[in-house]
């Protein structure tokens, strides 16, 4: 696994990955933090075939096949956008918010899922949301499955 962008574009140089292939494994581990709560809708569909090393290195974009999580607040077309609400359980916004249109068209990245907000981005834990509260993955017993401990920016053993 890749711990920034750099090492997900030096991977998929080195290997014959397709955008297709990281949607895959992004999509592999976010199913195993679904009991954590933290993403509400999924996003990826669809086949990307294109691969990395097919393009220049100058002319890949700045997040080509990064997976991005939306929270519930900004509109992807397409997909419910409940702001964390019952009151706009049903909206499905036809557009893009600005923000996901310039990270998806210009950036090259890719929407994995929309993650869980407090109603109306109105908190700071994420407890009051329609979805229920997102849980802590250090409290949870899944943090061998989201992080390696030896992963971790600025962690040391020493």
């Amino acid at each position: 696994m890749w711990r920034n962008i750099s090492d997900l574009h030096q991977f998929m140089r080195r290997t014959p990955a397709s955008v297709s292939d990281v949607k895959r494994l992004a999509m592999r581990n976010a199913e195993k933090i679904r009991p954590l709560n933290a993403i509400v809708a999924n996003c990826c569909d669809g086949e990307d075939n294109k691969l990395i090393s097919e393009s220049s290195p100058s002319r890949v974009p700045p997040l080509h096949a990064v997976p991005v999580g939306v929270k519930d607040n900004f509109c992807v077309a397409g997909v419910p956008a409940t702001c964390g609400s019952r009151m706009l359980k049903d909206f499905v916004p036809p557009y893009d918010a600005s923000v996901v249109r310039l990270a998806v068209e210009k950036g090259g990245a890719f929407v994995l899922g929309k993650t869980n907000t407090d109603e109306f981005g109105m908190g700071s834990g994420c407890i009051d949301s329609v979805f229920g509260p997102t849980k802590s993955p250090w409290r949870s017993g899944l943090l061998e499955y989201t992080l390696q401990v030896d992963q971790i920016y600025g962690y040391t053993s020493r």
